[in-house]
């Protein structure tokens, strides 16, 4: 298990992300999994990340990166998407 780190609000994983990212799942057994990513998380760190996942995602959804985007606007359209 990586060293965990629990800050105000949610705990901060620190480690290998491919030797911990699939038994962390695991053991919430999700009944699905959706992702959601900026341009730039989708373009370099969703393909590094897609091979660790044991099944594919429910759904992928990508909003545009940047401040100016992180709204209760962007909430709503994720929402009803």
């Amino acid at each position: 298990m990586p060293p965990v780190f629990q800050l105000p609000d949610y705990p901060l994983f620190i480690g290998a992300l491919a030797e911990n990212l699939p038994g962390w799942l695991a053991a919430r057994r999700y009944s699905q999994l959706f992702v959601l990513t900026d341009t730039n998380t989708r373009a370099f760190c969703w393909p590094r990340l897609e091979p660790l996942l044991p099944e594919p995602p429910a759904g992928v959804m990508t909003i545009p990166a940047g401040e100016p985007y992180k709204t209760l606007d962007t909430c709503t359209d994720i929402w009803a998407n």
